[in-house]
């Protein structure tokens, strides 16, 4: 045993006590400063003023951008809707454990939809100096669902109702070739006008010689 073994234990015990206590506040002032939510940046609100139309029977998304807050990046999104409906078929959804809202879904039904959205991000306490946290906003939204085009039937024609007469009028042209001499009129036949019958009449150029003397009778000349 050493002379010194009551003192020097008691020493020791002193030292012991005084090192767990600063470790211990030193512990608490470590959780204090990893655990500290970050500092706000303002109010927690949506930043998105207006959402584009839709179109039944297509896919629609949109994502909601927020900004501000004073809650730690971990935590659970979550959403409800305060007043209005959103359009038949979308809905607000949110990846597990992140901050994020997107709207989305394919759109059933035309019309103008208006609605009051909320929208939380809740964060978990894990220490006297990280308590629970919630970051809400409410905002007033409006989405526009179009009907599709209605597509314009090609013109189609029924054959069985179209019908067409034809009626076709021959022409006959008729051209007299010139007589040089009174052989080539004995040989040759003339078309005269139509008669008041309406029936075309054929004269024989000896026929029309013959006519035209007996109405001139030829002259016989004197002997002299």
């Amino acid at each position: 045993m050493y002379p010194c073994e009551t003192g020097c234990s008691r020493a020791w015990e002193v030292i012991v006590n005084r090192t767990h206590a600063w470790c211990f506040g030193l512990a608490i002032l470590m959780a204090a400063v990893v655990d500290r939510p970050a500092p706000a940046a303002g109010p927690f609100v949506i930043v998105t003023d207006s959402l584009p139309a839709g179109s039944i029977g297509v896919f629609y998304s949109q994502l909601l951008a927020t900004s501000g807050g004073s809650c730690p990046a971990t935590g659970n999104a979550t959403s409800t809707i305060d007043s209005g409906a959103l359009p038949f078929g979308l809905s607000v959804v949110s990846p597990a454990g992140v901050e994020r809202w997107t709207i989305q879904g394919v759109p059933t039904a035309s019309g103008t939809f208006q609605f009051a959205l909320h929208i939380r991000w809740t964060h978990q306490g894990v220490s006297p100096f990280n308590p629970d946290c919630v970051d809400e906003t409410v905002k007033t939204l409006t989405i526009a669902v179009q009907a599709p085009p209605v597509p314009q039937a090609p013109l189609t024609v029924d054959r069985t109702q179209i019908s067409a007469t034809v009626i076709v009028i021959p022409t006959i042209v008729i051209r007299e070739a010139p007589i040089r001499n009174a052989m080539d009129r004995k040989c040759s036949g003339r078309i005269t006008k139509p008669s008041t019958t309406g029936k075309l009449r054929m004269v024989s150029p000896l026929a029309r010689l013959m006519t035209q003397a007996h109405r001139s009778p030829a002259r016989i000349p004197e002997a002299q």
